[in-house]
């Protein structure tokens, strides 16, 4: 807008002073009129056009979409976003001699090959289902993430509805979805310019939703959403000292139309931070379809998804297995000669999956009374012991070191802290730092006098009548053949070889494979200890 004014000469010079106040208002006055259209007319007419040309008119009431990992790869880094880990090498190559600059750029490629290689596996299979209901306002997002350890699927489900959160982030990936809840009345929006996007030109237009600003852009052309981006703020970086700035992009390509609607096909992620091209598939598996009314049941809690389950070993041996949220835990119960059950188990730290727990070994033992409970490690939370306590167990446990101390662990928790001082005094809680027997059970503490504040007592329990070994440890890869040793493996087989104990038998406290075996034979552990050190 351009305003020639044109006065005569021999105007005083404080009427001109005030007919300058007077222009200078109605231009002010024109541009607030301009820019508050923009701000709250242009943005909603944008994207009401924009829905009404990928919807044909029509209303989405429900839809129900799989989204499958397709491919990962490397996008050129941003120039406007710094890259505060790449900063870092780059000084530090500088600051290197001549002499181990080239095995430092050896070694970044090796780096970075290898984390290409774990990032690829981490996606490779993936699935996510969404089934989203707008006349219930309810959504259900099921992820399928491959387990490598396992050699499976894990399993997530999430439950949402409108009480909770806000619909919109629910939505990235179906752009019509997202246009029809952005395009309510109550929706702040504001219309921030043109950008190009693969050489067209887009509206950009921000939108508030539950966990911050949209960027929407969408194409001039077309009408078509391009892509969405959210702006993220990391005040407290891992590398570097200043706030890292970064986007999270998603990308909308391959639109194709699906029972009148113009949906994409594949959608791109693309952060800023790391500068990594995530592509998926998508499948629409039904639009306005009514979904069944078990769709969007509550997910059951953590405590309902544990569950429990007794397996006969030999000689009065019995393992306890935990599983139901994709990890086992295993215990072992032993009936001793004065008909009481001792049980060796990984500690509990939720007091409704102990009483589970008892409540599992009442139903098999009911005639049975506990005895004596030997933990696998340090006791974070007495209180979760709450059940034992009540039918008669005496719990032994190594001490905390460092901040796992009892007594800094609990310094501000006085409850729980005066817990720890009844247990003590009522002489059902034993807190052991060296080497000892009790009951026919040799419990040895692998490093003790510890002094590392960040490490722990390493104990096991040795059973010599069953030549019979319990250990924290973890059932993967590595007990199944492969030549990987835990440090705690070899530190348990050195103290092994070291007390000369006759051992038949292991059982490993935790699994990250499914139905992992009760127990391992001795001669399977030391002869994957042998391979990993002399490997073939």
């Amino acid at each position: 807008m351009l305003i020639w004014l044109s006065l005569p000469d021999d105007l005083p010079a404080n009427i001109i002073h005030r007919m300058k106040k007077l222009v200078l208002a109605f231009i002010l006055l024109l541009s607030a009129h301009s820019f508050l259209y923009a701000q709250n007319e242009q943005p909603r007419d944008i994207l009401k056009t924009s829905l009404r040309k990928m919807s044909e008119g029509k209303v989405m009431t429900s839809f129900e979409l799989q989204i499958t990992f397709e491919s990962l790869g490397q996008t050129v880094a941003d120039p406007f976003h710094a890259d505060a880990a790449k900063d870092l090498m780059e000084e530090i190559m500088k600051a290197a001699p001549d002499s181990m600059k080239k095995q430092l750029e050896i070694s970044m490629k090796e780096a970075s090959s290898r984390l290409s290689a774990s990032m690829t596996e981490m996606y490779q299979g993936n699935i996510k289902q969404v089934k989203v209901d707008f006349k219930s306002d309810k959504a259900v997002s099921i992820g399928l993430r491959n387990n490598s350890l396992r050699g499976s699927m894990d399993t997530s489900r999430y439950v949402l509805d409108r009480a909770k959160t806000k619909m919109a982030d629910l939505l990235t990936e179906n752009p019509i979805a997202l246009l029809q809840v952005l395009t309510a009345d109550t929706t702040e929006l504001h219309y921030t310019g043109i950008s190009l996007v693969n050489d067209e030109e887009n509206h950009v237009i921000q939108a508030r939703t539950g966990s911050g600003w949209l960027d929407i852009y969408i194409e001039k052309k077309s009408g078509l959403v391009t892509q969405i981006a959210r702006s993220h703020i990391d005040n407290d970086p891992l590398i570097g000292s200043k706030p890292e700035h970064y986007q999270d992009f998603t990308k909308y390509l391959n639109y194709q139309k699906t029972d009148g609607f113009l949906l994409p096909r594949i959608v791109e992620e693309i952060s800023t931070r790391i500068n990594v091209d995530v592509k998926y598939r998508l499948e629409w598996v039904s639009i306005n379809k009514r979904l069944d009314e078990n769709t969007f049941a509550p997910e059951p809690t953590y405590e309902e998804k544990t569950r429990f389950k007794v397996f006969p070993l030999r000689d009065s041996l019995f393992v306890i297995r935990q599983f139901g949220n994709g990890s086992e835990a295993q215990s072992l119960v032993r009936i001793t000669g004065q008909g009481t059950l001792d049980l060796f188990m990984e500690p509990i730290n939720h007091e409704a999956i102990a009483e589970k727990f008892v409540e599992t070994l009442i139903a098999k033992f009911p005639e049975r009374r506990f005895g004596n409970v030997f933990c696998s490690a340090h006791v974070s939370w007495i209180s979760a012991f709450a059940p034992f306590f009540r039918h008669g167990a005496h719990v032994f446990t190594p001490k905390g070191n460092g901040m796992m101390s009892e007594e800094r662990e609990h310094l501000y928790n006085k409850t729980e802290d005066s817990t720890w001082k009844a247990r003590k005094a009522e002489g059902v809680l034993t807190i052991y730092e060296q080497s000892f027997s009790k009951n026919g059970v040799s419990i040895f503490v692998m490093n003790p006098g510890v002094k590392d504040e960040w490490d722990q007592l390493h104990v096991f329990y040795y059973l010599p009548k069953q030549k019979l070994i319990y250990y924290k440890g973890i059932h993967s890869e590595s007990a199944t053949g492969s030549r990987t040793v835990y440090p705690v493996e070899k530190r348990l087989y050195d103290f092994i070889s070291s007390e000369k104990l006759d051992v038949k038998h292991l059982i490993i406290t935790n699994s990250f494979i499914e139905n992992p075996p009760l127990e391992i034979s001795f001669a399977d552990f030391e002869r994957r200890m042998k391979r990993s050190v002399n490997p073939k």
